[in-house]
């Protein structure tokens, strides 16, 4: 059992509607969850390991609930355009390049090792309809610690002929294929 604080200037909601600040506090964390905020550091654990932020603020973790990881190249391009315009600009002829496994693998290792160098420490991630490069995304942020979800994209019109997948059928059938390539193994009788 990992067992440590931090202090620093904290920063976290005690509940839904309001948000608590608290000068020179720790923040005690077991097994890489919080387990309270004091403070001050309550006897019991004392002889912890401490690191000591002095002024620095330091506040919870960010959860980003809708991110799509392959529109993360061009991310803050386009703002001035419509809806369509910007899939047609910018998202499909990105995305179609995810069917190039490599091209993905290259693109999705800059957009995780920027996740782990942000506030985020939870997403839910949008892949592509590229079954293997999703696939891949997923893996590889589990090796690197990050918890969330990524999901399989699926389109089957109004998209270029890359993304487009045979049929809703089709497309129901690869991410079955995915969900059951990405499951963990069952348990050993």
């Amino acid at each position: 059992m990992e067992r440590f604080a931090i202090r620093g200037q904290i920063c976290y909601s005690e509940n839904q509607k309001s948000i608590r600040t608290m000068e020179h506090g720790y923040v005690v964390c077991e097994d890489g969850k919080s387990i309270g905020v004091f403070e001050t550091l309550p006897k019991e654990w004392s002889g912890i390991p401490c690191h000591d932020y002095g002024d620095r603020l330091i506040i919870p973790g960010l959860v980003d609930l809708h991110v799509h990881a392959p529109q993360y190249p061009f991310r803050g391009l386009g703002m001035d355009q419509e809806l369509i315009d910007w899939l047609n600009t910018h998202t499909f002829p990105e995305e179609e390049k995810y069917q190039d496994l490599d091209y993905a693998k290259q693109a999705y290792t800059i957009f995780i090792d920027d996740l782990l160098h942000s506030a985020t420490t939870r997403a839910c991630v949008f892949g592509t309809c590229h079954k293997d490069a999703t696939l891949w995304l997923m893996e590889q942020m589990e090796k690197a610690g990050l918890a969330g979800y990524v999901g399989k994209v699926n389109m089957d019109r109004n998209s270029p002929e890359g993304l487009c997948e045979e049929s809703a059928q089709a497309s129901a059938e690869a991410t079955e294929s995915w969900s059951q390539d990405s499951s963990p193994p069952a348990p050993m009788s």
